[in-house]
């Protein structure tokens, strides 16, 4: 495939400049930098082409063919070295340090005709990089960032591709020229292997930027601190350690050595293109320690949002990186880089509502609800402004939002759905709440990443919020979501039309599934588990006292057998789904209540007897039952009534969560 050259413009136009006022008495130098496959030798090679178009001498040397002893690389150049006001180019210098003393020591003696280096590599100058290194020399460093996807397509422009492969191929090169130009060959001579998500799933393209951009890692561990960087979206040493045995500290000082390795305060990440190579090449390579890496890391996030001494801020980041780990389960319209955008999460921002930014969320809404919605999204802000977040670019605009509402609060589409859904599949009970979130923004490009914010919110919401019921998601393009919700155990409710866009809605049942269950869940389940369908989707939960105690009275005419115990409402109760997994829900029922009757055993031995007699034996007549009693049938009858209630009332707190009686 014939080499383009496209972008760098900037790093041109800088070049030009330094070409045109650097002479042998006011010398300059250009050091270039950035990861392997950004363009940096294409960069030097245009550059050294103009410079020869504009009548200066040119002198390239490729560093890595430079002999490995003291004084090669001075006896190279000055071999080469004749006209006054040569350009120099320096392909290929790994340590720019030394680079700068070299220079330093050596131009104003060695190089008297040279008037410009331009030296590429891929480690950045040091920060202290001084802005003259001898004989008035001045130093310019430029990194070279990622292609535009416009410039990605301008160098797609002479290919026969469908537009929707260019695009895939844009959104999976991530701006480096290495994978652009690995993609499009594929997509000319082997179209059935492009990958839809990443270039690291197709091994072939993987191994081949991997050699190009990957520095040859010392060992085994190396290799491992390197993946968890690559899986995570940010890395700490106790992430690190969670996934890696022994002392990592060594380790993660490896990883932020490295080219390709960048430092944020939340930890350490990798290129983009790296990232997906090193996690795709592992996911292919090694499947079980890939799930296995994947649930360490899951369950040390897990951790930490669950340490009650966590700040908000803080817990709420770590279940967008406990997210990230999941992104292979987001639809592909967002998981890929150019439109979810996950990069984009390091400078987002998000806070309470404030008043002043009401005209900002209302002005949102307007662009993605109809007139009826946003009027109950005003009620709502007016009514309860503390459940409403707003999230925010690196500029501080407010690009999306989240608002957090009960039941019934105000009226909508959405809530009338969620209404009705409950009224059938469990309504809640006195004291507990219906959370309902929707998110604003998503019709703007950072769509993708509003949603993310948004399951992040309902995550951390169901963490602080012990007595909910149910949690639902409001979402846009509902069939984009339905396989990446189910993954998470929230089902569709239904759909409805507003503004010209289809929103879905989807809950979760906590009594079915509590919170820790649900995470304990998220962190077992292997990454490529095969999609199931939600937890107690179409089962009914008993709603008030009356029925719970109703419920209890069936199960205990019916506890010796599992057939019509299996039928009992109680089964989908809170506290029988969580319970032991090893044993079926009907053992679960039947144990809880044999708990609570004998709990009365000490308490009232009548009241047991008479439990005990009557329903924990087998089934006898009643009749007979008193007669064996020795009192009148209304008195056991009476008795009986009470000793049930006492267990119902037992069982019925510790469904509230208050505890085994």
């Amino acid at each position: 495939m014939p080499s383009r050259f496209v972008g760098r413009a900037a790093e041109l136009e800088l070049f030009g400049t330094l070409l045109q006022t650097a002479t042998c008495a006011q010398p300059a130098a250009l050091v270039l930098h950035g990861v392997g496959g950004i363009g940096k030798s294409a960069l030097l090679s245009v550059a050294a082409k103009r410079a020869q178009l504009a009548g200066h001498p040119v002198l390239e040397v490729d560093l890595t063919s430079v002999e490995h002893r003291r004084g090669a690389l001075r006896e190279t150049i000055t071999r080469e070295l004749a006209d006054e006001g040569t350009v120099m180019f320096l392909d290929g210098w790994q340590q720019p340090g030394a680079l700068m003393t070299w220079l330093r020591q050596h131009w104003s003696t060695d190089l008297p005709g040279v008037a410009l280096v331009v030296a590429a590599g891929r480690l950045a100058p040091p920060p202290d990089l001084p802005r003259t290194i001898g004989w008035h020399a001045t130093v310019h460093a430029a990194l070279l960032p990622p292609l535009s996807a416009d410039e990605m397509r301008e160098y797609l422009a002479p290919e026969a591709l469908p537009e929707q492969v260019r695009e895939q191929i844009v959104a999976c090169s991530v701006g480096n020229p290495l994978a652009l130009t690995a993609l499009t060959h594929l997509a000319v001579t082997s179209p059935e292997r492009l990958p839809e998500r990443s270039i690291g799933d197709d091994p072939e393209s993987a191994r081949l930027v991997i050699d190009g951009i990957v520095e040859p890692v010392p060992g085994r561990r190396h290799r491992r601190a390197l993946q968890v960087a690559a899986h995570a979206r940010y890395t700490t040493e106790d992430l690190l350690a969670s996934a890696v045995d022994g002392d990592v500290h060594e380790l993660f000082e490896w990883l932020r050595r490295q080219p390709y390795i960048s430092s944020s305060r939340w930890g350490l990440y990798p290129d983009e293109l790296v990232r997906m190579v090193v996690d795709g090449d592992l996911r292919w390579r090694d499947r079980m320690a890939y799930s296995a890496m994947h649930r360490h890391l899951m369950a040390h996030l897990v951790a930490r949002i669950q340490q009650p001494y966590s700040d908000g801020p803080t817990r709420f980041r770590d279940s967008l990186d406990a997210m990230y780990l999941n992104r292979s389960r987001l639809p592909v319209q967002f998981a890929s880089a150019g439109q979810l955008e996950w990069g984009m999460l390091e400078n987002a921002t998000f806070r309470g509502f404030d008043p002043a930014d009401e005209a900002a969320v209302l002005a949102i809404a307007a662009r993605d609800e109809s007139a009826v919605q946003v009027a109950a999204l005003r009620a709502s802000l007016g009514d309860d402004p503390e459940r409403c977040t707003v999230f925010c670019d690196r500029d501080g605009a407010v690009f999306g939002f989240s608002l957090h509402v009960e039941r019934g609060s105000v009226t909508d589409t959405a809530l009338e759905l969620v209404q009705a859904h409950t009224q059938e599949y469990g309504p809640p009970r006195p004291g507990e709440r219906v959370g309902v979130l929707r998110i604003g923004g998503i019709r703007s490009r950072q769509a993708g990443l509003a949603v993310a914010l948004g399951v992040g919110t309902t995550a951390l919401h169901a963490l602080n919020s012990a007595q909910n019921s149910w949690d639902f998601l409001v979402v846009p393009s509902p069939e984009l979501w339905r396989d990446s919700l189910a993954y998470f155990d929230f089902h569709e409710v239904g759909t409805y039309d507003s503004a010209g866009q289809t929103f879905g809605v989807f809950g979760h049942d906590w009594r079915r599934l509590s919170v820790d269950k649900w995470l304990a869940k998220v962190v077992d389940q292997p990454w490529d588990a095969p999609l199931a369908e939600p937890t107690g989707v179409a089962s009914r939960v008993v709603a008030s006292e009356d029925e719970f105690v109703t419920a209890v009275r069936d199960a205990l005419h019916n506890l010796h057998s599992d057939r019509r115990l299996a039928l009992n409402p109680l089964v989908d109760s809170r506290i029988v789904r969580s319970g032991d997994p090893e044993f079926t829900p009907e053992r679960r029922l039947r144990a809880l209540i044999l708990g609570a009757a004998e709990s009365l055993r000490d308490e009232d031995p009548g009241l047991y007897r008479i439990l005990d007699r009557t329903y924990l034996r087998q089934n006898v007549p009643q009749q007979r039952v008193a007669e064996t009693l020795g009192i009148p049938f209304s008195t056991y009858r009476r008795h009986r009534n009470r000793a049930v209630e006492l267990v119902a009332q037992r069982l019925w707190r510790r469904e509230r969560g208050a505890g085994a009686p």
